[in-house]
């Protein structure tokens, strides 16, 4: 396997690290990759690994089966049903032609399929020192349109087999494609999102919604071209069922209201909102009641990390919490806030 194969190596998310894991209908979604995990892939890709064997010395099949592990991320489970040698005879038979072919007339999660691995081992084997991921998005857009593709991958994110490799491929189709081609408005279209479902977190659609928001805006959000749609976001995230998810976080739907209110912070951070107001849009819209008795360590968590980030992108307007709470609630309010805080334990603000 040349060492290029390595790059799509998908980082688990920091947020959701054990989303494999878990039930049918809970959302499972990742947050962009943490800054442990870009290290790890940097080393991934400067380290050959220690399967790493040249060609030569390997057949077409056993090439396969390491891109496939390594590039792929395709679990052992499904590598061990491979025969070597019969996969070796058919990928020499088929062409990128024969295979792409049958791969259009096919449903479903593509990623999952033997047909498209081997596509993607053929495409891929003739690059090197090229992304793969920009190699597969490249090709694959030359085959489907553009709204295929998109909801192609997010079948795939949704699904534990292949949500590592299919995070990365959202994110670079996103990176390419026009926001009005591929953005959060369009995509609420095609997904045909019902704002009003009571438990929209354990529906696909949704799933699939608040993977993209997570994958587009969390991941360097402040200089992702795709923040000029933010209002169209925020407005989203603010409806009626948002909030009461928000407002209520069980250990149901606790990822969901996280990954929300970090993809709520990105988009206020961008547009320099201050703390005070934040804290307002919370008292409002949230929690009334989480300054006062400091119940949803999920809103108090939001607030402490926004305000860091926000000092840190603004220096010489950099404020404390208490001065924050006095310019939305006034200084008598805030100091109340701040007694029953320390009262309940949750945290020291002054």
């Amino acid at each position: 396997m040349r060492l290029s194969y390595l790059r799509l190596v998908l980082l688990a998310g920091a947020l959701f690290p054990k989303a494999e894991g878990e039930a049918a209908g809970q959302l499972v979604v990742q947050s962009s990759p943490s800054d442990r995990d870009n290290a790890l892939v940097r080393r991934a890709v400067r380290t050959q690994s220690s399967e790493d064997v040249d060609n030569e010395e390997r057949t077409l099949g056993e090439e396969f089966l390491s891109f496939a592990k390594h590039t792929l991320r395709t679990p052992a489970a499904e590598l061990d049903k491979i025969n070597i040698d019969t996969i070796s005879h058919f990928i020499d038979n088929q062409s990128p032609e024969n295979l792409i072919s049958s791969l259009k007339t096919m449903e479903g999660n593509l990623l999952t399929t033997l047909q498209w691995k081997m596509w993607i081992f053929k495409l891929c084997r003739g690059e090197h020192g090229t992304d793969p991921s920009e190699t597969i998005v490249n090709n694959m857009l030359q085959h489907f349109s553009v709204q295929h593709l998109a909801m192609m991958f997010l079948d795939a994110v949704i699904d534990p087999t292949t949500s590592n490799v299919a995070r990365v491929l959202v994110k670079t189709l996103s990176d390419k494609v026009p926001v009005d081609k591929f953005g959060p408005k369009i995509l609420r279209e095609w997904l045909e999102l019902d704002i009003n479902v009571s438990n929209y977190y354990a529906t696909a659609k949704w799933r699939k919604w608040a993977a993209y928001l997570t994958l587009v805006f969390n991941e360097g959000a402040q200089t992702d071209s795709k923040l000029a749609t933010s209002s169209d976001v925020s407005n989203m995230l603010e409806l009626p069922p948002m909030l009461k998810t928000l407002s209520s976080p069980t250990q149901a739907n606790f990822m969901v209201s996280k990954s929300m209110l970090d993809t709520l912070k990105s988009i206020w951070l961008d547009e320099g909102r201050l703390p005070s107001e934040v804290l307002l849009y919370f008292n409002r819209n949230i929690d009334p009641q989480f300054l006062s008795c400091g119940n949803n360590q999920l809103a108090l968590s939001t607030i402490s990390a926004y305000l860091q980030e926000f000092n840190k992108r603004n220096p010489g307007k950099e404020t404390s919490m208490m001065q924050a709470l006095t310019d939305a609630f006034g200084e008598i309010k805030a100091n109340e806030m701040v007694d029953n805080l320390k009262q309940s334990r949750i945290a020291e603000l002054k």
